[in-house]
């Protein structure tokens, strides 16, 4: 009888354990598992908030219109021009004749649109040790030049390559520009652009 009363109490004990661990193991699973995919699900959303900032810095607004009328502010231009980021979606306007003197400063990025009105900047000297250079020297894709004269000379100290009386590089649009003066390169000289990458544009201009 103490045999049969002991192997049932033994029997009600190991019911109540395995009922034990049969109550508390799944939740103890789903709590795991729900919060690994909380932590996913929020890892996503963050994913999704960052492209989301990241197209937006693409998106660049219309900036205010940049005027030149004399040498000075052809010089606070090329200060600003350093980055194509200042003249993305800003149009430049020459609104007369400027005469520039000694070494001319340079546009090096430009991304925007040019209009020169049908002026002419005059006295263009370039002779510093660079090449990939010109007036501008790296017109941007969808940046435009038009309606622009320059004169001047592009004679770079030493063997310098890819040399443009207006543009060293261009790979956005030149329109109705006219370059008068020389330029001499080591290799790809030209008096509009120097070298004009595919996807580059240049139309109704002279060089003489």
């Amino acid at each position: 009888m103490r045999t049969m009363n002991l192997k049932n109490r033994m029997l009600r004990l190991n019911a109540a354990l395995l009922a034990g661990l049969l109550f508390w193991m799944p939740p103890a699973g789903m709590s795991v598992y729900a919060a690994q995919t909380d932590h996913i699900t929020e890892k996503t959303a963050a994913d999704e908030a960052s492209d989301e900032e990241k197209t937006e810095l693409k998106e660049y607004p219309a900036q205010p219109e940049f005027v030149i009328g004399s040498a000075k502010d052809w010089e606070i231009f090329a200060e600003n021009a350093h980055s194509d980021q200042w003249s993305r979606n800003r149009t430049v306007r020459l609104t007369a004749d400027i005469q520039l003197s000694g070494e001319t400063p340079r546009i090096v990025f430009f991304s925007g649109t040019f209009d020169g009105g049908g002026h002419t900047i005059d006295g263009v000297s370039i002779r510093a040790e660079v090449s990939e250079t010109g007036l501008f020297e790296q017109l941007v894709e969808g940046a435009e030049i038009r309606d622009l004269k320059v004169s001047g000379a592009v004679h770079p100290v030493g063997r310098q390559t890819v040399l443009g009386g207006l543009v060293g590089v261009n790979r956005g649009t030149i329109r109705g520009c006219t370059w008068f003066g020389s330029a001499e390169a080591h290799q790809s000289v030209g008096g509009i652009a120097g070298r004009n990458e595919s996807g580059g544009i240049i139309e109704n201009c002279r060089s003489g």
